[in-house]
């Protein structure tokens, strides 16, 4: 929708600069370049409409997605944590377009406290997400043996902000390199607010 409405738009209003250029140059009676300059207006109007109505209709869609995967969430109602669950979900574009295949997103927030990923990466606090996915669902192909699991996900906040997943189909789910014998950690700086929410 964000697309049509803002292609119809851009079309509209560089349709209406020939049209304008031309006008100009148009001799005529002021009634008539009246009439002119009035229809030159109401296109450049729709135009403008069309292109606003895209950005609305974006921010609208951002809207109803936050909405979606927050309605998905359980085990916190802690509301910046379910900010960053939403963040990292709407910046993995395999998770978006399999959304329908997510069953329910159970979320544990905590210390890292003597967790490997103090060490490892100097975290402070974490999100330990589980993904449940439906038992049918619409991934593609052999990745349907995801379907029923739950996926792991580790979110991180500070300076080395990322995301751990915890196996091959987490990994798969959310655009990350598959290694089917360890942890794959992506670094996500979006992230580095996780850090200073409160416990």
């Amino acid at each position: 929708m964000f697309f049509i409405f803002l292609l119809i738009g851009i079309f509209l209003v560089i349709l209406d600069i020939p049209v304008l250029i031309k006008v100009v140059r148009t001799k005529g009676t002021a009634e008539e370049l009246k009439q002119k300059y009035k229809v030159v207006g109401i296109v450049f109007l729709l135009g403008v409409v069309f292109i606003g109505c895209a950005f609305w209709a974006r921010a609208d869609n951002q809207k109803n997605e936050f909405r979606q995967i927050e309605c998905l969430i359980k085990g916190t109602d802690n509301s910046d944590v379910k900010k960053y669950i939403v963040l990292f979900i709407n910046k993995r574009p395999r998770m978006i377009k399999y959304i329908s295949a997510i069953q329910s997103i159970d979320a544990d927030f905590s210390s890292s406290g003597m967790n490997y990923t103090a060490e490892e990466y100097g975290w402070s606090k974490e999100i330990y997400l589980m993904i449940k996915l439906k038992e049918k669902t619409n991934l593609p192909g052999s990745w349907q043996k995801a379907n029923g699991q739950t996926l792991h996900y580790i979110l991180g906040g500070g300076p080395n902000a990322g995301v751990i997943a915890k196996k091959d189909v987490s990994q798969y789910f959310a655009d990350m390199p598959i290694d089917e014998s360890a942890d794959s950690f992506i670094p996500m700086p979006e992230l580095a607010g996780i850090d200073n929410i409160d416990l």
